[in-house]
């Protein structure tokens, strides 16, 4: 999204509305980008209103307030008329709990008590299950695939949670002291999607100290990747089950169709 552009047609929207208000609060959501802040890439929050201008981008008045909402034409699902009211739910990255990256972290404690942690500026979506006695190699595995980047939006598990992953525990397999093979250890996360279900895996050779990543779909023949080193993990798990841009599109729910014009 072109910034300069976008806010001018926000300005000439804004003026078209009229009302009482001097001042008006706009945001662009750009579906590259995402939000940036003091605490780094943040996701947007849905957004409720009337679509009051469809050019290069749709500008959404948020509620009966001065605040004036632009999104990528070419990004939405469905495209709204000029009067309609919409939900606009633009993508947000989410946990193995199936729940938004923003959201609170509950914990239930033993006399019913419920607390709700919240991490400012969160990042990475971390795997369940991994515990501080894992070995060194298990943390290291882990740490990197919920903080390397596989696009400009996401890091890779947040690509597999994306995919499914977040559907079944992830499977964990660590070194041991008797284990007599170099290729642990291995996460293997589950993979449902349109078109797609099965498993991937991410596997630890330690004695080319470089990873091995399985597909493996029903019905189908396995596809593997031997040799990756850390920075190929991204690349490789996106070309194995990111077929499309869908996952980025903002999802635009019609509330109310605008009233159709009487013929004169």
């Amino acid at each position: 999204m072109n910034e300069s552009e976008t806010v001018a047609i926000i300005r000439r929207a804004a003026y078209s509305v009229g009302g009482n208000f001097r001042r008006y609060k706009y945001r662009v959501c750009d579906p590259i980008n995402g939000g940036n802040s003091m605490l780094g890439l943040s996701d947007f929050k849905p957004v409720e209103g009337k679509v009051i201008a469809i050019e290069e981008d749709v500008v959404v008045q948020e509620g009966r307030k001065a605040v004036f909402v632009a999104f990528d034409l070419n990004n939405l699902d469905q495209v709204p008329s000029v009067g309609d009211k919409v939900k606009v739910t633009p993508y947000q990255r989410r946990r193995f709990d199936g729940k938004r990256l923003s959201d609170p972290v509950e914990e239930k404690h033993e006399n019913g008590f419920v607390s709700k942690l919240y991490h400012l500026g969160e990042q990475a979506s971390k795997i369940p299950g991994i515990t501080a006695d894992a070995s060194q190699y298990l943390q290291d595995m882990a740490e990197q695939l919920a903080n390397l980047p596989a696009d400009s939006r996401r890091r890779i598990t947040q690509v597999l949670i994306d995919a499914g992953a977040w559907k079944k525990p992830v499977q964990i397999f660590d070194v041991t002291e008797d284990a007599d093979t170099h290729l642990l250890p291995k996460l293997v996360f589950h993979i449902e999607q349109e078109n797609q279900k099965g498993t991937l895996s991410v596997t630890l050779d330690r004695a080319a100290d470089a990873y091995v990543v399985a597909l493996e779909e029903d019905g189908k023949e396995s596809v593997i990747r031997e040799d990756c080193y850390f920075d190929d993990l991204g690349p490789v798990i996106n070309e194995l089950i990111v077929h499309n841009d869908d996952w980025l599109k903002d999802r635009v729910e019609i509330i109310k169709k605008a009233a159709k014009k009487k013929a004169s």
